[in-house]
Order: C-alpha cells, then structure tokens, then sequence
C-alpha cells in the first residue's frame, strides 16, 4: 500500500518521524490511509517509481462510491504512463 512515508528497512516496524514530526504510535504513519477505507470510496496504489535509495514507492488514487471500474482503468493507464518500458514479471 502507499503511505506518508519513504520506505524504510524491513528489520524497522515503522517510521519513528515523518517530515520532522514524531510518530507517538505505530497507528500515527498509516492513519492517513485507513481513513479513506470508512468512507467507502475505492482506492488504488500504483507503483509510482524509485526512491533515492532504489526502494520502490507508490501513488494512492481514490475515487467516488461505486467507481471500481473506472478507478482501475485509470490506475492501469497511470501504470502505462509511468512504466512505459517496465518488464511485467508473469506469477505463474
């Protein structure tokens, strides 16, 4: 999922500061997020690119009550957009 924050080491449960405010709780850096589940509006995170340091960061997109389709359409142009070149790895 996208957060407020850059990522960070995954021997780390959370980031303790985030744009130079003290994180109290593990809740404090993904608060953010969870709101937008209570409102019953999809959202979508789309890879958005590299971070600095080479981790992978993310782009939430939300859209109105009822919106799944046209959500996922749009996240799957974004993708296109920004990965133009990208090398989709096949799960099976």
């Amino acid at each position: 999922p996208a957060t407020q924050a850059m990522p960070f080491p995954v021997q780390q449960s959370h980031p303790t500061r985030i744009a130079g405010v003290q994180m109290q709780t593990y809740f404090d850096w993904i608060c953010i997020d969870y709101v937008w589940s209570l409102v019953a509006c999809p959202v979508l995170a789309v890879p958005a690119g590299l971070a600095p340091d080479g981790m992978p960061v993310g782009l939430q997109v939300m859209g109105p009550p009822r919106s799944e389709a046209a959500l996922l359409a749009f996240g799957a142009w974004l993708e296109r957009e920004l990965w133009p070149a990208a090398q989709v790895i096949d799960p099976r």
